[in-house]
Protein backbone atom coordinates (compact mmCIF):
# COMPACT_ATOMS: atom_id res chain seq x y z
CA UNK A 1 0.00 0.00 0.00
CA UNK A 2 2.97 2.33 1.03
CA UNK A 3 4.78 1.71 -2.38
CA UNK A 4 1.55 2.67 -4.17
CA UNK A 5 1.06 6.03 -2.53
CA UNK A 6 4.83 6.75 -3.25
CA UNK A 7 4.01 6.17 -6.88
CA UNK A 8 1.31 8.78 -7.05
CA UNK A 9 3.65 11.86 -5.62
CA UNK A 10 4.57 12.71 -8.45
CA UNK A 11 1.10 12.61 -10.42
CA UNK A 12 -0.06 15.00 -7.21
CA UNK A 13 2.53 17.27 -7.57
CA UNK A 14 1.65 17.66 -11.11
CA UNK A 15 -1.90 17.83 -10.55
CA UNK A 16 -1.45 20.80 -7.91
CA UNK A 17 0.59 22.82 -10.57
CA UNK A 18 -1.89 22.84 -13.33
CA UNK A 19 -4.66 24.00 -10.39
CA UNK A 20 -1.82 26.87 -9.57
CA UNK A 21 -0.80 28.00 -12.84
CA UNK A 22 -5.06 27.94 -13.95
CA UNK A 23 -5.80 30.26 -10.76
CA UNK A 24 -3.05 32.62 -11.75
CA UNK A 25 -4.38 33.00 -14.91
CA UNK A 26 -8.03 33.79 -14.36
CA UNK A 27 -7.17 36.31 -11.64
CA UNK A 28 -4.35 37.86 -14.37
CA UNK A 29 -7.62 38.17 -17.18
CA UNK A 30 -10.13 39.34 -14.46
CA UNK A 31 -8.61 41.59 -12.69
CA UNK A 32 -9.81 45.15 -12.13
CA UNK A 33 -8.74 47.76 -14.53
CA UNK A 34 -5.94 50.25 -13.59
CA UNK A 35 -7.37 53.88 -12.53
CA UNK A 36 -5.81 56.04 -14.63
CA UNK A 37 -6.34 58.98 -11.90
CA UNK A 38 -4.16 56.76 -9.84
CA UNK A 39 -0.78 58.38 -8.29
CA UNK A 40 2.49 56.70 -9.87
CA UNK A 41 3.88 56.99 -6.87
CA UNK A 42 2.11 55.00 -4.03
CA UNK A 43 4.32 56.08 -1.42
CA UNK A 44 4.18 58.43 1.28
CA UNK A 45 6.00 62.02 1.07
CA UNK A 46 9.57 61.84 2.54
CA UNK A 47 10.07 61.85 6.30
CA UNK A 48 11.87 65.31 5.92
CA UNK A 49 8.65 67.01 4.74
CA UNK A 50 7.51 68.93 7.69
CA UNK A 51 3.62 69.34 8.27
CA UNK A 52 2.45 72.41 6.60
CA UNK A 53 5.02 72.31 4.00
CA UNK A 54 4.52 71.82 0.66
CA UNK A 55 6.69 71.28 -2.92
CA UNK A 56 6.30 74.11 -5.48
CA UNK A 57 8.37 73.35 -9.46
CA UNK A 58 10.56 75.72 -10.26
CA UNK A 59 10.15 77.94 -13.46
CA UNK A 60 12.29 79.62 -15.78
CA UNK A 61 13.06 82.90 -16.31
CA UNK A 62 15.12 84.98 -19.29
CA UNK A 63 17.29 87.42 -17.63
CA UNK A 64 19.62 89.94 -19.14
CA UNK A 65 23.22 88.96 -19.06
CA UNK A 66 25.51 92.30 -18.31
CA UNK A 67 29.25 93.24 -19.07
CA UNK A 68 30.79 96.40 -18.22
CA UNK A 69 32.60 98.83 -20.69
CA UNK A 70 34.97 101.63 -20.02
CA UNK A 71 34.54 104.71 -21.31
CA UNK A 72 35.80 108.53 -20.94
CA UNK A 73 33.87 111.69 -20.48
CA UNK A 74 34.64 114.25 -23.30
CA UNK A 75 33.91 117.83 -23.79
CA UNK A 76 32.12 118.31 -26.79
CA UNK A 77 31.54 121.83 -26.92
CA UNK A 78 34.88 123.69 -26.52
CA UNK A 79 35.64 127.75 -25.69
CA UNK A 80 38.56 129.93 -26.57
CA UNK A 81 39.25 132.88 -24.79
CA UNK A 82 40.68 135.45 -26.43
CA UNK A 83 41.36 139.37 -25.95
CA UNK A 84 39.75 141.73 -28.17
CA UNK A 85 41.94 142.36 -31.27
CA UNK A 86 44.28 144.70 -31.30
CA UNK A 87 44.67 144.71 -27.22
CA UNK A 88 48.58 144.21 -26.96
CA UNK A 89 48.22 144.57 -23.07
CA UNK A 90 50.17 141.79 -20.80
CA UNK A 91 48.38 139.51 -18.59
CA UNK A 92 48.67 140.50 -14.69
CA UNK A 93 46.40 138.05 -13.31
CA UNK A 94 45.63 134.55 -13.91
CA UNK A 95 42.55 133.31 -11.62
CA UNK A 96 42.49 129.79 -12.17
CA UNK A 97 44.27 126.98 -13.40
CA UNK A 98 43.93 123.96 -15.30
CA UNK A 99 41.44 121.61 -14.43
CA UNK A 100 39.16 123.97 -12.19
CA UNK A 101 35.68 124.40 -12.69
CA UNK A 102 34.25 127.37 -13.41
CA UNK A 103 31.27 129.76 -13.50
CA UNK A 104 29.47 131.80 -15.88
CA UNK A 105 30.49 135.51 -15.00
CA UNK A 106 33.85 134.30 -13.21
CA UNK A 107 36.83 135.97 -13.78
CA UNK A 108 39.75 134.06 -16.04
CA UNK A 109 42.28 136.76 -16.62
CA UNK A 110 43.07 140.26 -15.59
CA UNK A 111 44.65 142.45 -18.65
CA UNK A 112 46.76 145.51 -17.22
CA UNK A 113 44.24 147.97 -17.36
CA UNK A 114 46.37 151.02 -16.61
CA UNK A 115 48.13 151.07 -19.95
CA UNK A 116 44.47 151.02 -21.29
CA UNK A 117 43.52 153.87 -19.48
CA UNK A 118 46.28 156.13 -20.41
CA UNK A 119 45.87 155.51 -23.98
CA UNK A 120 42.30 156.28 -23.62
CA UNK A 121 43.31 159.59 -22.22
CA UNK A 122 45.64 160.52 -24.54
CA UNK A 123 43.40 159.49 -27.69
CA UNK A 124 40.49 161.82 -25.87
CA UNK A 125 43.61 164.55 -25.89
CA UNK A 126 44.31 164.10 -29.32
CA UNK A 127 40.20 164.34 -29.73
CA UNK A 128 40.45 160.75 -31.98
CA UNK A 129 36.76 159.41 -31.70
CA UNK A 130 37.89 156.23 -33.90
CA UNK A 131 40.63 155.06 -30.85
CA UNK A 132 38.61 156.63 -28.08
CA UNK A 133 35.89 153.77 -29.01
CA UNK A 134 38.37 151.16 -29.19
CA UNK A 135 39.77 152.11 -26.18
CA UNK A 136 36.54 151.90 -24.41
CA UNK A 137 36.15 148.80 -25.52
CA UNK A 138 39.69 147.43 -24.29
CA UNK A 139 38.71 148.78 -21.11
CA UNK A 140 35.29 146.58 -20.92
CA UNK A 141 37.64 143.50 -22.01
CA UNK A 142 40.28 144.41 -19.22
CA UNK A 143 38.77 141.18 -17.22
CA UNK A 144 38.25 138.54 -19.11
CA UNK A 145 35.17 136.12 -17.46
CA UNK A 146 33.92 132.92 -18.31
CA UNK A 147 30.58 132.99 -20.79
CA UNK A 148 28.96 130.05 -19.82
CA UNK A 149 30.05 127.24 -16.38
CA UNK A 150 32.44 125.57 -17.97
CA UNK A 151 36.08 123.64 -16.80
CA UNK A 152 39.64 124.99 -17.61
CA UNK A 153 41.16 122.83 -20.09
CA UNK A 154 43.99 124.67 -21.04
CA UNK A 155 45.96 127.62 -20.50
CA UNK A 156 48.43 129.30 -22.82
CA UNK A 157 49.90 132.42 -21.62
CA UNK A 158 52.04 133.05 -18.42
CA UNK A 159 51.91 136.47 -16.36
CA UNK A 160 53.30 139.05 -18.66
CA UNK A 161 52.74 137.48 -21.80
CA UNK A 162 50.38 139.83 -24.41
CA UNK A 163 47.46 138.34 -26.42
CA UNK A 164 47.78 137.89 -29.71
CA UNK A 165 45.25 138.07 -32.92
CA UNK A 166 45.82 134.73 -34.68
CA UNK A 167 47.07 131.24 -33.25
CA UNK A 168 46.62 129.70 -30.49
CA UNK A 169 43.96 131.29 -27.96
CA UNK A 170 44.74 132.66 -24.12
CA UNK A 171 42.81 129.65 -22.54
CA UNK A 172 39.96 127.37 -23.77
CA UNK A 173 37.06 125.92 -21.77
CA UNK A 174 35.14 123.07 -22.22
CA UNK A 175 31.32 124.02 -21.81
CA UNK A 176 30.05 121.69 -18.99
CA UNK A 177 26.76 121.09 -20.50
CA UNK A 178 28.46 119.47 -23.24
CA UNK A 179 29.80 117.17 -21.38
CA UNK A 180 29.42 113.72 -22.60
CA UNK A 181 30.87 110.40 -22.33
CA UNK A 182 32.19 107.90 -25.35
CA UNK A 183 32.07 104.30 -24.78
CA UNK A 184 33.30 101.57 -27.38
CA UNK A 185 30.56 98.32 -27.38
CA UNK A 186 29.99 95.42 -30.12
CA UNK A 187 27.86 96.57 -32.32
CA UNK A 188 25.04 93.37 -31.67
CA UNK A 189 25.52 95.41 -28.11
CA UNK A 190 24.18 98.64 -28.87
CA UNK A 191 21.53 97.56 -31.38
CA UNK A 192 19.95 95.38 -28.37
CA UNK A 193 21.13 97.99 -25.58
CA UNK A 194 22.07 101.24 -26.71
CA UNK A 195 19.27 102.76 -29.27
CA UNK A 196 19.18 106.11 -28.98
CA UNK A 197 17.67 107.57 -26.43
CA UNK A 198 18.47 104.72 -24.19
CA UNK A 199 19.41 105.51 -20.36
CA UNK A 200 22.33 104.00 -18.67
CA UNK A 201 24.14 104.03 -15.55
CA UNK A 202 27.29 105.27 -15.67
CA UNK A 203 30.01 104.61 -12.62
CA UNK A 204 32.44 107.52 -12.26
CA UNK A 205 36.06 106.53 -11.27
CA UNK A 206 37.50 108.39 -8.58
CA UNK A 207 34.76 107.58 -5.95
CA UNK A 208 32.22 110.21 -7.67
CA UNK A 209 29.49 107.39 -7.88
CA UNK A 210 26.86 107.01 -10.84
CA UNK A 211 25.38 109.74 -13.39
CA UNK A 212 22.76 108.64 -15.77
CA UNK A 213 23.64 108.62 -19.31
CA UNK A 214 21.47 109.07 -22.13
CA UNK A 215 22.32 107.67 -25.96
CA UNK A 216 22.51 110.99 -28.27
CA UNK A 217 24.37 109.39 -31.24
CA UNK A 218 26.54 106.45 -32.34
CA UNK A 219 30.14 106.96 -33.99
CA UNK A 220 29.78 107.40 -37.50
CA UNK A 221 31.78 108.69 -41.06
CA UNK A 222 30.86 111.88 -42.71
CA UNK A 223 28.15 109.68 -44.95
CA UNK A 224 26.69 108.54 -41.80
CA UNK A 225 27.48 105.31 -41.88
CA UNK A 226 28.28 103.54 -38.43
CA UNK A 227 32.11 103.41 -37.76
CA UNK A 228 32.63 99.84 -36.65
CA UNK A 229 36.18 98.25 -35.39
CA UNK A 230 36.82 95.06 -35.04
CA UNK A 231 32.82 94.91 -34.74
CA UNK A 232 33.22 97.63 -31.94
CA UNK A 233 30.98 101.34 -31.90
CA UNK A 234 31.38 104.50 -29.82
CA UNK A 235 28.26 105.23 -28.10
CA UNK A 236 27.81 108.65 -27.19
CA UNK A 237 25.24 109.59 -24.18
CA UNK A 238 24.71 112.58 -22.78
CA UNK A 239 25.41 113.55 -18.82
CA UNK A 240 23.24 114.50 -16.26
CA UNK A 241 24.51 117.38 -14.06
CA UNK A 242 26.63 115.82 -11.72
CA UNK A 243 29.58 116.90 -9.48
CA UNK A 244 33.10 116.30 -9.95
CA UNK A 245 32.73 115.51 -14.21
CA UNK A 246 35.24 116.25 -15.95
CA UNK A 247 37.47 116.49 -19.36
CA UNK A 248 38.86 112.52 -19.75
CA UNK A 249 37.36 111.41 -16.60
CA UNK A 250 37.13 107.52 -16.97
CA UNK A 251 34.05 105.70 -15.87
CA UNK A 252 32.20 101.92 -16.53
CA UNK A 253 29.25 101.41 -18.23
CA UNK A 254 26.84 98.36 -17.60
CA UNK A 255 24.90 97.23 -20.46
CA UNK A 256 22.63 94.18 -20.98
CA UNK A 257 25.10 92.24 -24.02
CA UNK A 258 23.12 88.48 -24.19
CA UNK A 259 19.94 86.70 -22.32
CA UNK A 260 20.28 83.63 -20.43
CA UNK A 261 18.04 81.21 -18.64
CA UNK A 262 17.73 81.50 -14.89
CA UNK A 263 15.16 79.46 -12.49
CA UNK A 264 12.48 81.00 -10.59
CA UNK A 265 12.27 79.96 -6.38
CA UNK A 266 9.90 80.75 -4.28
CA UNK A 267 11.36 83.46 -1.54
CA UNK A 268 9.71 81.23 0.93
CA UNK A 269 11.76 78.05 -0.30
CA UNK A 270 14.76 79.96 0.46
CA UNK A 271 16.85 79.94 3.70
CA UNK A 272 19.85 82.14 4.30
CA UNK A 273 22.70 81.22 6.43
CA UNK A 274 24.88 84.23 6.82
CA UNK A 275 25.23 84.92 3.35
CA UNK A 276 24.42 81.74 1.50
CA UNK A 277 21.66 80.57 0.42
CA UNK A 278 19.88 77.10 0.98
CA UNK A 279 16.68 75.25 -0.88
CA UNK A 280 15.84 71.79 -0.43
CA UNK A 281 14.79 70.22 -3.37
CA UNK A 282 13.06 66.84 -4.04
CA UNK A 283 15.65 64.46 -5.77
CA UNK A 284 15.68 60.59 -6.19
CA UNK A 285 12.58 60.12 -3.57
CA UNK A 286 13.96 62.20 -0.74
CA UNK A 287 14.87 65.75 0.20
CA UNK A 288 18.29 67.17 -0.45
CA UNK A 289 20.20 70.92 0.44
CA UNK A 290 21.23 72.41 -2.29
CA UNK A 291 23.44 75.79 -1.94
CA UNK A 292 21.90 78.31 -4.40
CA UNK A 293 23.44 81.41 -6.83
CA UNK A 294 20.85 84.38 -6.35
CA UNK A 295 21.21 87.06 -9.12
CA UNK A 296 18.51 89.21 -7.69
CA UNK A 297 14.47 89.16 -7.03
CA UNK A 298 11.08 89.11 -8.96
CA UNK A 299 8.28 89.64 -7.49
CA UNK A 300 8.23 87.15 -4.20
CA UNK A 301 11.23 84.70 -5.79
CA UNK A 302 14.40 84.77 -6.21
CA UNK A 303 16.25 84.97 -9.55
CA UNK A 304 18.57 81.62 -9.28
CA UNK A 305 21.33 80.84 -11.69
CA UNK A 306 22.74 77.62 -10.13
CA UNK A 307 21.92 75.11 -7.47
CA UNK A 308 18.69 74.13 -8.78
CA UNK A 309 17.27 73.74 -12.42
CA UNK A 310 14.16 74.60 -14.04
CA UNK A 311 10.90 72.26 -13.42
CA UNK A 312 12.68 70.81 -10.45
CA UNK A 313 10.85 70.83 -7.12
CA UNK A 314 11.33 73.39 -4.22
CA UNK A 315 10.01 72.69 -0.34
CA UNK A 316 7.79 75.55 0.47
CA UNK A 317 6.28 76.42 3.85
CA UNK A 318 2.66 76.48 3.72
CA UNK A 319 -0.24 75.02 2.36
CA UNK A 320 -0.70 74.14 -0.60
CA UNK A 321 -3.25 71.91 -3.56
CA UNK A 322 -0.96 68.59 -2.81
CA UNK A 323 1.65 68.11 -0.35
CA UNK A 324 2.54 65.08 -1.79
CA UNK A 325 5.73 64.40 -3.95
CA UNK A 326 6.01 66.34 -7.60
Amino acid sequence: MTRHVTRLWPLLLGVAGIGMLAWSGWRLVNAPPADPDADVLDEEPPRDLLVGEHFEKVVAKEIDVYQEFKGRVKGEGTIEIRAPQGMRVPVIKIHHEQGDFVDAGEPLLTLAGEQVEKALAQAREAGDSEKIARFEEYLEHVVLRAPVDAQVLSIWVDLGNTPIDVGIPMMTLADRSSFSFVVMVPEDVMRMSAPIGAKLDIRLEDDLGSVVGTVTSHGATTEGRLVAVGGYVNVILSLAEHEGIEENLGGVVRIPASKQTAALVPQKAVTWRGDVPIARVFEDGEILERTLRVEGEQGDAYVVLYGVNVGESVVVPGPAQSSGPP
